[in-house]
């Protein structure tokens, strides 16, 4: 795993591994269930990320990730909890074939929520 990613702990409780940010200067956290990375990760970090600390989550599983991480080498990956986990994508604004590959990650919902950024949500 890279070692400028975030500092984390692992957490078993009732909603099963997840990440738990330690007082790290790249995680904006405003609550336990939500916060932000303030840092991008590549898919391959972000895979690396995940499979350490959130490997699979409802809807959500980091294989997926994985096998469309040739057509997301351009992503810029912002890794989020919103209740549940969340990703916000830069830097595939315009690339359909990575538009259509979110389609494929099987999440709940997928917004635009700025000028080529995305948001990806697993329930």
């Amino acid at each position: 795993m890279p070692n400028n990613i975030i500092t984390t702990q692992h957490w078993q409780g009732s909603f099963g591994p997840t990440i738990l940010p330690k007082e790290h200067p790249e995680i904006n956290m405003t609550a336990f269930h939500q916060w932000i990375c303030n840092v991008p990760h590549s898919v391959e970090e972000t895979v690396a990320i995940m499979k350490e600390t959130c490997p699979y989550y409802n809807n959500f599983h980091v294989f997926w990730l994985d096998i469309y991480a040739e057509e997301l080498q351009n992503a810029r990956i912002y890794i989020a909890r919103e209740g549940s986990v969340c990703m916000y994508i830069d830097g595939i604004d315009g690339d359909e074939q990575a538009i259509s590959v979110l389609k494929q990650l099987c999440a709940d919902e997928i917004d635009v929520v700025s000028s080529g950024q995305y948001r990806v949500w697993w329930d």
